[in-house]
């Protein structure tokens, strides 16, 4: 924003939901809620230990065990790696972000992250160059406070925004393309989950 509070006309705007959208030519993407973006992080951090300890399961290992192997850790970081950098960078959105129906865009133009925005986006930033904070909560009461674009400090090292998916606008999917991509990935995860409980269940029995 200028010294007047208008928004520079070279930037797209971000509304929040419910809010009538501006009609001047620019691009206009709704902000995220809070609820979707907890719900997505909540299904990313339920990814990293049931893909990183596919392996372990396919190898018939107990599931207690194979999670603490040193291996996994190693692929724990892989596939936070994954979903927390590529796929933001090729597709603008995690899997738990894709189901929650959310997707992250540059500040500049409401276009996809670029690969050096989305390893920004996975780094610490609290306590840094990137903000004062002192702790990871800063992040949460920054994007709460944020009334502009709801962007935690890790968005706003990034200069990225978190915005609702608008299928054929912030993606190249059609509306039942999203429906279908977003019921596969839940209904993957789902069965994953299972299968990991029934395992662990069994080899404990």
């Amino acid at each position: 924003m200028d010294e007047t509070g208008a928004r520079p006309l070279s930037l797209p705007h971000f509304v929040e939901q419910g809010a009538s959208l501006p009609e001047d030519g620019r691009p206009c993407r709704v902000v995220a809620g809070t609820r979707r973006r907890i719900a997505a992080r909540l299904i990313d951090y339920a990814c990293v230990p049931l893909l990183a300890g596919l392996p372990a399961l396919v190898a018939g290992l107990p599931g207690p065990a194979g999670v603490l192997m040193p291996a996994a850790a190693v692929l724990m970081i892989a596939v936070w790696s994954w979903l927390r950098v590529a796929r933001i960078a090729l597709y603008g959105c995690t899997i738990g972000q894709r189901i929650a129906g959310i997707r992250v865009v540059r500040l500049e133009d409401a276009a996809r992250p670029r690969w050096r925005q989305a390893l920004t986006r996975m780094l610490p930033v609290w306590g840094g160059n990137a903000s004062e904070g002192i702790g990871p909560w800063d992040d949460v009461i920054a994007h709460r406070r944020d009334a502009f674009t709801r962007c935690c400090l890790h968005d706003k090292a990034a200069l990225t925004v978190v915005v609702m998916a608008v299928p054929g606008v912030t993606d190249e999917l059609r509306p039942e393309q999203e429906r279908a991509h977003r019921a596969v990935l839940a209904a993957l995860l789902a069965a994953a989950a299972l299968t990991w409980t029934i395992t662990i269940v069994i080899g404990t029995a």
